[in-house]
C-alpha cells in the first residue's frame, strides 16, 4: 500500500465507522442498502437492527445459539428473548414465556 492509496474496510468496518461519527438513519440505510445490494427499504432496516443487536449482544446471542443461559450481567438477563429465525435472527421478546413468568402460584 503506497502512501496515497486509500485502505480497504470491511463493510462491518465502514458500518462501525459510521457509528463513530453519530450518523443519520438514512447515511446508515444507505451504507446497509449498499453492502446488502438491496433497494427494500423493510430489508435494509431488519440487517441494520441485526448489525447493531449483534454489536451490543454478541456474547448473548453466541449463548443463545448454544442454548445456553445469557450471562448473568446480561441486559437481556431481565427478559425472556428468543433469536427469531423467521425475522431474519432478531433478537425477539418471548412473549408466552413472559407471560408464564408472570402467573400467580
Amino acid at each position: 500500500m503506497n502512501a496515497y492509496s486509500t485502505p480497504i474496510m470491511t463493510p462491518s468496518e465502514k458500518l462501525n465507522e459510521l457509528l463513530v461519527g453519530a450518523p443519520s438513519l438514512d447515511e446508515l440505510l444507505e451504507e446497509i442498502a449498499r453492502i446488502t445490494k438491496s433497494d427494500e427499504p423493510q430489508h435494509n432496516m431488519l440487517e441494520l437492527i441485526k448489525y447493531v443487536q449483534y454489536k451490543a449482544f454478541k456474547k448473548e446471542l453466541k449463548c443463545i445459539a448454544k442454548q445456553m443461559p445469557v450471562p448473568e450481567a446480561s441486559e437481556l438477563r431481565k427478559f425472556a428473548v428468543f433469536v427469531d429465525d423467521e425475522m431474519n435472527g432478531l433478537i425477539q421478546p418471548d412473549v408466552q414465556e413472559r407471560m408464564i413468568r408472570r402467573r400467580p402460584k
